[in-house]
C-alpha cells in the first residue's frame, strides 16, 4: 500500500538567539477524547484514520519517559 496523506496538525519553530533550534509538530488529532479534523489521502491507497494513526505510532522514535516522539521528516521546497 503506497499512500500519500495530509496529517492536519501545527508546526512550531523554536528560534534562540536568532537560529531555528528545532521544531515541535502537534497533531489535531494527538489528544484523548479530541479528534481533530480528519487526515486527508492525496494521492493513492485511501486509510482509515486509525490505521494512519497507527502507522504513525509504529514509525516514532519514543523518548526514555515515554512522553515524547520523534521523526525524521524531509522539508519539500
Amino acid at each position: 500500500m503506497n499512500s500519500t496523506i495530509n496529517i492536519p496538525g501545527t508546526l512550531t519553530a523554536i528560534v534562540k538567539n536568532g537560529r531555528v533550534v528545532s521544531y515541535v509538530f502537534d497533531i489535531a488529532a494527538n489528544d484523548a477524547g479530541y479528534f481533530g479534523p480528519a487526515f486527508i489521502t492525496i494521492e493513492g491507497d485511501e486509510m482509515s484514520n486509525d490505521a494512519i494513526s497507527d502507522a504513525i505510532a509504529n514509525s516514532l522514535m519514543l523518548s526514555q519517559d515515554g512522553q515524547s516522539g520523534f521523526f525524521s521528516v524531509e522539508v519539500g521546497a
